[in-house]
């Protein structure tokens, strides 16, 4: 029953731990999912606002640059262009096409735009860059170097390849409706972030409508520079208001991996046509807006965006139809300890602390239980075998069946010792049960040498040793002459003689219960020791028993607890004595230890067999009282 007790006890404690312990995994795993998530809202909203500021520079970069093509005057891509008014130094007017004027487009140069080119209703590609006949040899001998000429032409000869081919089809159409198609791709926009507002995702909408703003603002610029062309003085052919220029649309032209930026926009002079637009380098480009944003989006990327309206907002450039990729922004590991890790990691150590706590107070307590009921059923033993021999020795004795003197004599002597025996086991009880509950033990000391002690303390041991027929020798000064036995049995202490008899008394008592059978015989060695600067006296009281196993040093010292050589004999006991004996020996300033075999008994006697315990009491200085 008690064992199956136990076990039911500890099930209950496995499950409780267990519920305890997935209880706080689960809360755990959530807090960390709930950390994982906020972490990475953070990081988007990062995110987000660096590329806001990232696609607000890339537009500061782009944007002058688109005002300042969408300003200039269609007339300007033509390498020499007629103003339609011009006069003497005596203001006469002169007639129109009798001057030409270079175009600022001759001599243009810009890292972003390789050429500026001018597709008439027929087809016929031409660049200002590139001049004809003798305007070419006028150009080289007073406007630029025949090397950029050159140069200029190689790149008109690739552009016609492209012109000749899909591009001289849609480019005009695009170039027409490229004010509708903006409008178109904002109106989308527009369209999607109400439609995102009104499904709460608020931070969508906000994108689409900042790429609205910024989309209409490239729009806006290109326009007002337009208008401002349109009514400035200085310019000419623009006065007609028959002439209508568009701002400038982007066009993707190009195998994939290899795609080209292009700005066409058209130009009407009546009865003619006009598709003007820049061949941009798109790769010196797309260098440069990485490198605007590269403090704050490292590894930022830009890619083309053939479809605007179906790409993210938050990412599309307004100015032209481009991607930004935030790059590596987001990826480094996130911190090993946070507040939030170092909470939990408090909570498990706190709780495993708690669990082994409990589970090692439960396993105290179970076994304090199990001693204690091994220590119920000592008693109960060692009370029934001293009863039982009280109530058949009186009954023998009141009903005369002892007839001689000396039998009589010998059942009293018995009587008296079990009297004593019982006397002894009641006292030890009660010594365990005022320590167990804290009570001060009562003390009565004094002054005494130690050969008085002795032979106090040993006084009714000894007589139970010889009335058991076993040998008790005692040995002072450790047996090195008179003049040793002369001082060690004059050296004073300041003690307890009843708790030194009662210690000593459970030692012999012991010894002469697991003493040799073939070679019964107790010693008690009394020596004086100096060591460390403590002046003691050291009692041992050896026998030639079984002795005690190595893990049982310390072990047997503990309540209701006895060694494992012990607990295969039949000789029975409670498990009282050295615990209590200990206790006694502390409180009186001294100590109680179970010498090892090889050292023997520890005062010198050289007694290798059996078990030694060594009683030491410090020796009184003139301090004392």
């Amino acid at each position: 029953m008690p064992a199956a007790k136990g076990t039911r006890t500890w099930l209950v404690f496995a499950a409780c731990a267990i519920a305890v312990i997935a209880a706080l995994g689960w809360t755990t795993a959530a807090l960390l999912r709930l950390e994982h998530a906020e972490r990475g809202a953070r990081n988007e909203v990062e995110r987000q606002q660096r590329m806001r500021v990232a696609l607000w520079r890339m537009e500061a970069l782009i944007a002058p640059r688109l005002a300042e093509e969408a300003a200039r005057p269609y007339f300007h891509y033509a390498a020499f262009y007629a103003p339609q008014r011009a006069y003497t130094r005596m203001l006469w007017p002169v007639e129109p096409g009798e001057v030409l004027v270079p175009s600022p487009l001759l001599t243009f140069s810009d890292p972003f735009f390789k050429l500026h080119f001018q597709v008439d209703s027929a087809g016929v590609v031409t660049s200002p860059q590139v001049p004809e006949g003798n305007l070419r040899d006028l150009a080289e001998a007073a406007y630029t170097t025949s090397e950029s000429v050159v140069a200029a032409a190689e790149r008109l000869a690739e552009f016609r390849k492209t012109a000749d081919g899909s591009f001289a089809s849609v480019a005009p159409a695009l170039a027409v409706d490229n004010v509708g198609r903006r409008e178109e791709v904002a109106e989308k926009l527009r369209n999607k972030a109400e439609l995102l507002s009104n499904s709460s995702n608020d931070q969508q909408a906000q994108l689409a409508l900042e790429w609205s703003s910024r989309a209409g603002n490239v729009l806006m610029s290109q326009q007002r520079a337009i208008e401002q062309q349109a009514a400035s003085p200085s310019q000419t052919k623009t006065t007609d208001s028959s002439v209508s220029v568009s701002p400038f649309t982007p066009l993707w032209s190009g195998p994939a991996g290899k795609r080209q930026l292009f700005l066409v926009r058209h130009v009407k002079v009546p009865p003619s046509q006009l598709t003007q637009g820049v061949w941009t380098d798109w790769p010196a480009i797309r260098d440069a807006l990485v490198s605007s944003v590269a403090d704050i989006l490292p590894g930022a990327e830009v890619t083309p965006a053939e479809q605007p309206e179906t790409c993210d907002p938050g990412t599309l450039l307004a100015g032209i139809p481009a991607v930004l990729s935030a790059g590596r922004f987001g990826a480094a590991p996130p911190p090993l300890v946070t507040s939030l890790r170092a909470i939990l990691g408090l909570s498990w150590a706190v709780v495993l602390t708690a669990i082994i706590c409990v589970g090692a107070v439960l396993q105290a307590a179970v076994e304090l239980g199990r001693r204690r009921g091994e220590f119920v059923s000592a008693v109960t033993h060692e009370l029934r075998t001293p009863l039982t021999t009280f109530r058949m020795y009186s009954e023998m004795l009141a009903e005369g069946m002892v007839s001689g003197q000396k039998e009589r004599q010998e059942y009293l002597a018995t009587l008296r010792d079990e009297s004593d025996h019982l006397a002894r086991l009641v006292e030890n009880v009660l010594t365990y049960a005022r320590i167990e509950q804290g009570r001060a033990m009562p003390s009565r000391r004094e002054r005494i040498t130690v050969g008085e002690l002795i032979e106090r303390a040993v006084q009714r041991p000894a007589d139970r040793a010889r009335r058991a027929g076993v040998q008790f020798d005692i040995v002072i000064g450790n047996g090195c002459g008179a003049a040793a036995d002369a001082l060690t049995g004059a050296a004073e202490v300041v003690t307890d003689t009843g708790a030194v008899e009662q210690i000593l008394s459970n030692l012999i008592d012991n010894a002469i219960k697991y003493a040799c059978p073939a070679e019964p015989s107790v010693m008690l060695a009394v020596m004086r020791r100096s060591e460390a600067g403590r002046d003691e006296i050291c009692i041992g009281v050896s026998d030639k028993g079984p002795g005690i196993a190595p893990d049982d040093g310390e072990r047997i010292f503990r309540a209701f607890t006895r060694g494992s050589e012990t607990r295969k004999s039949v000789v029975q006991g409670v498990g009282l004595g050295l615990a209590i004996s200990r206790r006694l020996a502390r409180n009186l300033g001294g100590d109680l230890r179970l010498r090892p075999k090889a050292d023997g008994d520890g005062t010198g006697t050289g007694n290798a067999a059996g078990a030694t315990f060594v009683l030491m009491l410090p020796v009184a200085s003139d301090a004392d009282a």
